[in-house]
Order: structure tokens, then C-alpha cells, then sequence
């Protein structure tokens, strides 16, 4: 059963996001989801059916999405009256499962947040570059623990992600000299949510605030949420991709 600690958990991981109150997150100010008791009106619309549990107020898309979900699994979602005009379904939280809670965060975050940060982070992944043995041995333990080049996630207490416009930056930065086969995996950032690791938008620099912020995971990456796992290596200082230069 789901908590307002895993809603925090999977809000806080989208960038640009923020706690307003205990139990309402924001992108840039606009809030994406909340808690959302039902009101004496609401249960006098919804009757019998008025869930007594905790209950998640989610914006989508648009009305028709609302309706969607509300037709296709009514035993999670709802809505009311009050409702009526408005881009936001109702759902559930002790009935909805984790992987789809996480879908509906995301989607929730999508639909409020400014179009360039959408664009920007769509689709939803995450970036690292392992060193291939490093990988490879992730796939036998079903877990990948290493932070960065020549340091493990216990050592440093996050694995180092990027996300795509830095992976070219971050390879000549940490990787120029490397001869040794690389890996490029691209990380599903909702599987990760689903999994209960933490994901936190957090300055390059730490002793720089204002420095480019990255995504840092706070635990070993499920190889089930790697998406893709494609052949690298540096040339001259500069990263190839399978075969390709990494544009």
C-alpha cells in the first residue's frame, strides 16, 4: 500500500520540483499533486462509492485523459462535480500501485511544469557511464553500486547521473583518459521511483549553490530499470557511442 512518503519520494525525484505544504508538491510554483479529502459535497455526489482512505489529487493532460482513467479503473480513480471543468482526477492512494502511482506523478508533473523543462527532460531517463566490466558484473548481482569512475556507491553515498544534454560534458570531464570499454545506460527515472530509490537535483559544486545541478541517485541502480545499455569508449578525449560521436 502506498504512502504520502512514496508520493514525496517520486515528486521530489522531477526536476525543478518542491514540497509546499506536507502533502503538496510544485514544478516552478504551479502545484502537479496533492492531498485532497473529500469535502461533504463529494460525498454526497459520489455515495456509497466515496473511498474512506487517503485520496490524491493528480492533474493530467486534459478532461478527456481524466475521464479515461476514471472509466477504465474506478476502483482507483474518481472524481466529482467540483471537478467538473478542470484537469485533475482523483485517485486513490491505498488502492494504486507503486509503478502506476509513478506514471501518474510524472504525468502529473508533465502537465504543469513550463513546456522547455518538458522538452527538456522527455522522455523521462536518466543518464551514467559504467566502465563495461563494471556493468557486466551489475547484470549478475541485478544491481549496479558504483558511483563514478574508480569510486563505489558506498564510498560516496550516490551514484552520479546526468542528464542527456550533459552526458558529453561529464565523459570529457570524468572519463578524457579512460582506454578501458564504457557503457552508456539510460535509466528509466520512474522504474527508479518504483524501486524506492531516491533521486535529488543537486549542485555540482557543493561548496557552489548557484553551480549546473545533476542527478545524483541515492542507492544501487535495478538493472530492470535500465532501458538501454550501449557500447562506448573515448576517442581522443571525446565520446563515441556505438560507433557514433555522441552529439
Amino acid at each position: 500500500m502506498n504512502t504520502w512518503t512514496d508520493v514525496e519520494r517520486i515528486a521530489l525525484s522531477l526536476p525543478a520540483t518542491s514540497a509546499r505544504t506536507e502533502h503538496a508538491w510544485t514544478v516552478h510554483g504551479a502545484v502537479f499533486v496533492r492531498e485532497r479529502p473529500l469535502r461533504p459535497a463529494d460525498r454526497a455526489a459520489l455515495g456509497d462509492a466515496a473511498p474512506d482512505g487517503p485520496v490524491l489529487a493528480a492533474w493530467v493532460a486534459d478532461e478527456e485523459t481524466k475521464h479515461e482513467l476514471v472509466a477504465a479503473d474506478p476502483a482507483v480513480y474518481l472524481t466529482t462535480p467540483h471537478f467538473d471543468g478542470y484537469a485533475i482526477v482523483l485517485a486513490r492512494l491505498d488502492t494504486i500501485g507503486t509503478a502506476e502511482l509513478a506514471e501518474l506523478v510524472l504525468d502529473a508533473w508533465a502537465a504543469r511544469a513550463p513546456a522547455r523543462l518538458v522538452a527538456k527532460h522527455t522522455p523521462p531517463t536518466l543518464w551514467h557511464l559504467a566502465l563495461a566490466h563494471e556493468w557486466d558484473d551489475a547484470l549478475d548481482a541485478g544491481t549496479y553500486a558504483r558511483s563514478t569512475r574508480g569510486l563505489s556507491l558506498d564510498e560516496v553515498g550516490f551514484v552520479h547521473l546526468s542528464y542527456r544534454h550533459q552526458v558529453t560534458a561529464v565523459a570529457g570531464f570524468v572519463l578524457a583518459d579512460e582506454t578501458r570499454p564504457l557503457t552508456l545506460l539510460e535509466v528509466s527515472r520512474p522504474e527508479l521511483a518504483v524501486a524506492g530509490v531516491d533521486v535529488r537535483e543537486e549542485p555540482g559544486d557543493p561548496a557552489d549553490p548557484a553551480s549546473e545541478r545533476y542527478p545524483h541517485a541515492f542507492g544501487p541502480l535495478p538493472t530492470s530499470a535500465v532501458v538501454t545499455a550501449t557500447p562506448a569508449r573515448m576517442v581522443d578525449g571525446t565520446l563515441v557511442v556505438d560507433g557514433d560521436v555522441l552529439a
